[in-house]
């Protein structure tokens, strides 16, 4: 199916940041085709899982669905009793709407 793969593409690299590709040096031309090529295999495998459960959303209709939902990690410092300084970590993740949920739900 090369207009999939054409289009998988098409998408990754207008939303990720992988365009313009300017590099000089050979070692990170490769680092950003091997990039591009994993995300393409990320991208296949959610398609896929999705399909297998009957949604058939392209995945820029996946990414704009998902565009809204975050996460994010508040660090800060934190004195113990003995007076040492910690540096603690939060993950929160911003509310689902329904059909993110669903997404998320689907594939298992």
């Amino acid at each position: 199916m090369p207009g999939r793969i054409e289009y998988a593409f098409k998408c990754m690299k207008s939303h990720p940041g992988l365009r313009p590709n300017f590099h000089q040096l050979e070692d990170r031309v490769d680092t950003h085709l091997f990039i591009s090529v994993l995300a393409y295999h990320i991208l296949n495998a959610v398609e896929y899982r999705l399909r297998q459960k009957g949604d058939h959303s392209s995945w820029a209709t996946i990414r704009d669905i998902m565009r809204t939902h975050e996460q994010m990690t508040i660090s800060y410092k934190l004195k113990n009793d003995e007076g040492i300084i910690q540096h603690e970590f939060v993950r929160i993740n911003s509310t689902l709407e329904p059909e993110q949920l669903e997404i998320y739900r689907k594939p298992g």
